[in-house]
């Protein structure tokens, strides 16, 4: 109960004031945002999303998830999260939330139009074929690291 609450603070609020500011849990966007660390700003979603958007959606079981546009197709958006190298096909319009703005990492905003923003976004997405390699090993540089 208290879950489905939050939730409807949640789509209410960007209902009425058009934005919301959030700290993300979970590491999906990692490296990109940093869980519990990092706050995003994410402007009430009408229609605008386009490729390498981060945006906040709905899944079939209500929970809601921070993931980027890889494409759109016509039947639906495929997303995945930065720090993740499985697509999700099939999003529909309807399920989108918000779309991010910018964030805030500790004390600096950063815009989604920034130059290195902007560098960072089509390295990281051209990269998708390598990210397995890369997140697997870096896993893996983890474990051997805290044993």
């Amino acid at each position: 109960m208290k879950e489905r609450l939050v939730d409807s603070l949640l789509e209410k609020a960007l209902k009425e004031k058009g934005y919301i500011i959030n700290a993300p849990v979970g590491e999906s966007m990692l490296p990109l945002i940093r869980p519990d660390r990092d706050t995003v700003v994410l402007k009430r979603f009408e229609g605008q999303a386009k490729k390498y958007d981060i945006v906040l959606y709905k899944r079939a079981n209500a929970t809601y998830v921070l993931h980027r546009i890889l494409a759109i197709l016509p039947e639906g958006y495929v997303l995945c999260g930065d720090n993740q190298w499985v697509r999700e096909y099939g999003v529909k319009k309807e399920q989108i939330l918000a779309v991010m703005e910018g964030f805030y990492r500790d004390e600096k905003y950063i815009d989604v139009h920034s130059g290195k923003y902007c560098l960072y976004t089509k390295f990281w997405c051209l990269s998708l074929s390598a990210r397995k390699c890369l997140l697997l090993l870096y896993r893996m540089l983890n474990r051997i690291k805290s044993t």
